[in-house]
Order: C-alpha cells, then structure tokens, then sequence
C-alpha cells in the first residue's frame, strides 16, 4: 500500500512549487474542467516533490528469527508438518508476548484423542 508521510514533508517546497504552478494556469478562455485537470496536476507535481512516499513492509506480528526460518523452510519444501510447528511457534511467541499461557492447539488435541483409541 502507498502511503505518504506527511511529517516529513517539505511544505516550504510544496508551497512554492504550488505557487509557481498555478499562475500558469489561465482564469479565463479555458473550460472549467481543463482549468481542474490542470489544477490537480500541479498539486500532484507540487506533492510528488515534496511529500516523501513509500511502501508499508507487511508486518506479521510475533515473527522472531525461529519463525521466519520455519516460514522460508515451509516456503521451500511445502511440508505440512513445518507449518503446524510455525503456528505454535507463533502462538507461544504471541502467549510471551502477553504474558498469557499457551492454549494447545487443535492439533495435540486430536493427537491425544487418537492415542485414547
């Protein structure tokens, strides 16, 4: 997603290169909406040079070093079983991180179920 961040932007620079923009654009012998079209145009040029722009990283919560190595092997051989143990290491990074107790996950509770048998 594109943001733009407007606290670091130069708006002594936005101004002046709105300001050089739009005494270019003529008030009268011009259709109305030639007269918008080239007033957004400079507000965008105005904005493209001087508002810093850029793409959010996409950000997965708990993601520590052990996970992100379970995600790239996951990603390079498509085994299940890894993805089973990148969910509870994300879980119980999650359970660290507020401070709670890991739940057991769906998949021990079949396995003990399975063992009852």
């Amino acid at each position: 997603m594109l943001r733009c961040n407007f606290l670091k932007a130069n708006w002594e620079q936005y101004s002046s290169v709105l300001d050089r923009s739009i005494v270019t654009i003529p008030s009268c012998g011009i259709a109305i909406n030639e007269a918008y079209r080239r007033l957004q145009g400079a507000i965008f040029r105005a904005a493209s040079t001087s508002i810093p722009r850029g793409r959010r990283p996409v950000y997965i919560p708990c993601m520590d070093e052990e996970c992100q190595t379970l995600l790239q092997e996951y990603e390079d051989t498509g085994d299940p079983d890894i993805t089973d143990h990148l969910i509870e290491s994300l879980n119980a990074a999650r359970c660290k991180r507020d401070g709670r107790k890991p739940r057991q996950t769906l998949t021990l509770l079949i396995q003990a179920e399975s063992v009852r048998v």
